[in-house]
């Protein structure tokens, strides 16, 4: 007997769906395709418009939009538990960002009309999926506010905090995650530079606020001002 989760199994993970019925979700799963993914896939491309949503239960993927001159802006990291590729359900153009995956992944994905069908069948799931539309479209201006009104060393430090917050968890006292996340990638988030982020971390590392290396970062607090 296979000891391999099913489909099924991952679904129940998502919080966003751990409301619905289980006859739901079982139809659910039917219109679902399940595949692990290898680090640095391309999952969608900016040339081409996007068929798919994809609910990721392991590993992490970043959206990415590249600029006119070739360089990388990373507009959000999408970790364990969430869904992405939801514009397409508003827009039939490309999208103009790829989803890349930045580790290993494992992902269930479902054709846009299955999706549409589903959320016009069923008001809870509907509402959770616009509700995470505006919870990204809210922190999209956060982001953008904290870009023109605060210093780089701020920003720094306040990504750090939301990111100890929202993938790290308290292990005997203090606050630790999966350090997966490259110091260039941290200052493409935060619009700042790649030295910047080192200078910001190691700062931290100096006076005793935070730990880190290439697996971990840990602090005692998730409010990291010196």
């Amino acid at each position: 007997m296979s000891t391999t989760p099913s489909k099924i199994w991952y679904l129940e993970q998502f919080n966003m769906l751990k409301k619905m019925r289980k006859e739901d979700m079982l139809h659910m799963q039917q219109s679902m395709v399940m595949k692990h993914i290898d680090k640095s896939t391309l999952l969608f491309f900016p040339e081409k418009k996007n068929d798919h949503i994809y609910f990721l239960k392991e590993g992490v993927v970043k959206i990415v939009h590249y600029l006119e001159d070739g360089k990388e802006n990373i507009k959000s990291i999408i970790g364990p538990g969430s869904l992405f590729g939801e514009l397409a359900l508003v827009s039939n153009e490309a999208p103009g960002d790829c989803a890349v995956a930045l580790e290993d992944c494992v992902i269930c994905f479902v054709d846009i009309p299955s999706m549409q069908q589903m959320m016009d069948q069923n008001n809870l799931l509907r509402t959770e999926i616009y509700k995470i539309m505006g919870l990204r479209v809210k922190r999209l201006e956060r982001r953008l506010e904290s870009i023109i009104s605060k210093d780089s060393r701020t920003r720094v430090i306040e990504f750090l905090e939301e990111f100890l917050q929202e993938y790290g968890r308290e292990i005997s006292g203090q606050w630790q995650a999966r350090n997966f996340l490259t110091h260039n990638d941290i200052g493409k988030l935060t619009a700042t530079s790649r030295q910047t982020v080192t200078t910001v971390f190691n700062e931290l590392r100096t006076t005793g606020v935070i730990e880190y290396d290439k697996k971990t970062i840990t602090a005692s607090s998730l409010q990291l001002e010196v």
